[in-house]
């Protein structure tokens, strides 16, 4: 769970080899937690989400 409350509002595409600050490693899913639900990102899907300060992120990586 990465608390991005210390980060700039930025768009983030999970993608081969993508990488978040502060992470080690690649990602390989990603949950963004939003008031209204939730966005889930797997296997590379190339899908683009937004994140706000106030939000979650909830990733695995390798």
């Amino acid at each position: 769970v990465v608390n991005m409350d210390h980060w700039k509002p930025q768009v983030f595409r999970l993608e081969p080899n993508a990488t978040l600050p502060g992470s080690q490693g690649h990602l390989n899913a990603a949950v963004l937690l939003q008031e209204c639900g939730m966005v889930i990102l797997a296997d590379h899907s190339g899908k683009e989400l937004r994140w706000e300060p106030d939000q979650l992120l909830c990733y695995t990586g390798q």
